[in-house]
């Protein structure tokens, strides 16, 4: 029904406020396939850390509803009170009026389906006119023509300039990327530069290289990640002209830079410590315009990167490629903020600048440290803007994950509390509320009744099982929002934990050597559960060819329980039983707990240490590397195997005294 506008002057009916809505559910349901009748996707990426922002579905929908109501308020005291006063002599007056509006938003209705449907037929035959055209430059210039588009750019096609060469311009209010295609459809070069003079000094040739890889290597999709990541702060700057979004980048990239020189010191130049401990290695245009922080890497890569070559900023970055990054950018907020204080170009502030002198207004800027701070350096200071300031806007940053990461619920609400968010209430689990686990997630398929084999050439094969009778809910986290780079430290602590976690659980479930033992033992075991006769059986044995282990998770991402089976007439144990911990406040130093075999007695410190099998744990990140060394120290070893507790209590009881070996 259409009606007057309302008060805010804004001419808007009902009609276009739920075609709104409808326009909004639609983009919902296309980037969630989840929520749709016949929807495919990933219950794991329904969240508030998931791949769509929420917050800003949140408050699109209820500006939309408050529109709605202040467009009935407005009718009911502007039309239905003058009504009223008139008496019944105005019931005709007002009945064709009613009718006259309802017939007015049916015609609308009616309008806007039509132009939905022309928008696709046209969408629709340009693409196949597109498919059709015969010269690759005008399907590569189509191509182009519709990603700036889609981003807010506008284009402009040059084919006269140079011969031989058509020149595409992608350009926004601030930013212009120009492509340069020859006539084969080939990308030969790309050019971005900045309409400001103080970007357009800082103009690094990375970018231009980036997006022509992309290009010329027919990576679309990444291509268009990385154009919009550019169009958004000039979208933005439009948006909001009271802060400039490219400065606050600049200036956020320029304290990690320096954050990093520092450590470097602290960490006497070892980049390994300072990506996986630190504040992250920060990371200028690789493979993402603008600031990404690598935080996290696999042990091999690891091991085999040449760090010292890593130890400028300037320095070539793609080794750490393979790293777990955090992409920096910005998304729509429900609460306004400002970014930069007032005559602030950076965040981070200079070690010689005091707390009095960065607060000397008392108004706009205060300073905050952090709350957790990597060992051995000092928490870090900065500078933030006041809330009340008079440029605040609802923009908030935002870091996307690259690659997404398998979390725990707890992990979740962890990660959720460091950026500021509200976490979201605690519910009782239910087997039918949780569609997949992170345990499912992380092995690739199910765990209950699965087995995965590590095969060594000088040890009995591994084989393991999943032993526990709960799995842990798990999500995929996408993306994480944050308002100021104080919290980041928390969030890369939060997020490192996580990553170990899922480190050492796929060094079980993805071991390459298993996998084609795996699915077979899925159908052959899946309800075979080893009985505690096939245990002592198989334990008898002193050189098995198989040795038997279970694991569990019950309190991930912070622990992992392994149990293995032992030889008995060896040890005169048959289980020797493990917890790997992963404490938040070290989560890339994951530390090992030996649990007492029997009552009264430990693993004699001359077979097994904790210290030890920490250090081994720690050098491998593998929970089969880890059991490879134990079994190896158990056939080495000739002493003792078993330190009984000595007690007052065992003197007075002859059946206790004996001795372990």
């Amino acid at each position: 029904m259409a009606s007057s506008p309302p008060a805010t002057g804004t001419k808007k009916s009902i009609a276009e406020s739920v075609y709104a809505l409808q326009q909004q559910m639609t983009r919902f349901k296309e980037q969630l396939t989840v929520i749709q009748k016949d929807g495919n996707g990933n219950e794991a990426d329904l969240h508030g850390l998931g791949p769509m922002n929420l917050s800003e579905c949140r408050r699109q929908f209820a500006h939309e509803i408050d529109t709605i109501r202040s467009i009935c308020s407005q009718f009911e005291t502007q039309v239905l009170n003058d009504v009223i006063k008139m008496g019944a002599g105005a019931d005709p007056a007002f009945r064709k009026h009613f009718t006259h509006l309802k017939e007015q938003a049916a015609s609308e209705s009616t309008v806007r389906r039509v132009t939905g449907t022309l928008t696709k037929t046209k969408e629709l035959l340009e693409q196949t006119l597109s498919e059709r055209e015969s010269s690759p430059v005008k399907r590569q210039t189509h191509l182009l023509e519709k990603l700036a588009q889609q981003a807010g750019l506008v284009t402009f096609v040059d084919h006269e300039s140079n011969p031989g060469t058509t020149t595409i311009t992608l350009g926004g209010t601030v930013i212009v990327i120009d492509i340069d295609i020859d006539n084969h459809g080939h990308v030969l070069r790309t050019k971005a530069s900045y309409v400001s003079e103080v970007l357009q000094s800082d103009h690094d040739d990375r970018v231009d290289r980036l997006l022509a890889k992309n290009l010329q290597a027919h990576g679309i999709d990444r291509f268009e990640r990385n154009l919009h990541a550019l169009a958004l702060p000039d979208k933005l700057n439009v948006k909001h002209p009271s802060t400039d979004f490219f400065l606050v980048i600049r200036g956020l990239l320029t304290d990690f830079e320096t954050i990093f020189d520092q450590e470097l010191l602290f960490f006497n130049n070892e980049v390994s410590d300072i990506l996986m401990e630190g504040h992250g290695v920060p990371c200028r245009h690789l493979d993402y315009p603008g600031l990404s922080i690598a935080y996290f890497i696999d042990k091999r890569s690891l091991l085999e990167t040449d760090w010292t070559a890593l130890q400028s900023s300037s320095a070539d970055q793609s080794g750490l490629l393979g790293a777990a990054r955090l992409l920096i950018s910005f998304e729509e907020a429900e609460t306004p903020q400002s970014f930069l204080p007032a005559g602030r170009k950076q965040f981070l502030l200079p070690v010689e600048e005091t707390d009095e002198e960065c607060e000397e207004d008392g108004k706009h800027t205060k300073v905050v440290r952090e709350t957790v701070w990597p060992l051995p350096c000092s928490p870090l200071r900065f500078a933030q803007a006041s809330a009340s300031a008079s440029d605040a806007v609802p923009v908030r940053f935002v870091a996307k994950l690259d690659p997404p990461m398998a979390a725990s619920h707890q992990a979740l609400r962890f990660l959720m509390v460091a950026a500021g968010l509200p976490t979201p209430a605690e519910v009782p689990i239910t087997e039918p509320a949780m569609s997949i686990s992170l345990e499912k997630m992380l092995a690739e398929g199910e765990v209950k009744g699965a087995t995965w084999t590590a095969e060594f050439e000088d040890v009995p094969d591994q084989i393991y099982k999943w032993a526990g009778t709960q799995e842990t809910m798990g999500k995929t986290v996408t993306r994480i929002p944050f308002t100021h780079p104080v919290q980041l430290y928390s969030i890369l602590r939060c997020l490192r934990q996580q990553q170990m976690f899922n480190t050492l659980f796929t060094s079980i479930t993805r071991n390459t050597s298993s996998q084609h033992v795996r699915e077979q033992n899925q159908k052959e075991q899946l309800a075979h559960t080893m009985s505690l006769d096939e245990i002592m059986e198989a334990n008898e044995e002193t050189t098995p060819e198989q040795v038997h282990l279970s694991m569990t998770s019950l309190d991930a991402p912070r622990a992992l329980d392994v149990a293995l089976n032992l030889p008995l007439q060896l040890t005169g144990c048959p289980l020797l039983a493990f917890s790997i911990r992963i404490p938040l406040e070290s989560p890339t130093r994951p530390t090992v707990s030996l649990h007492s075999p029997v009552p009264d007695a430990n693993w004699h410190p001359d077979f097994l240490d904790e210290g030890t099998l920490t250090r081994v744990i720690q050098a491998g990140y593998s929970v089969p590397l880890l059991v490879r060394w134990i079994w190896k120290r158990l056939q080495r070893h000739t002493g003792q195997f078993l330190l009984r507790s000595a007690s007052p209590a065992d003197d007075a009881h002859d059946y206790k005294r004996m001795r372990l070996e």
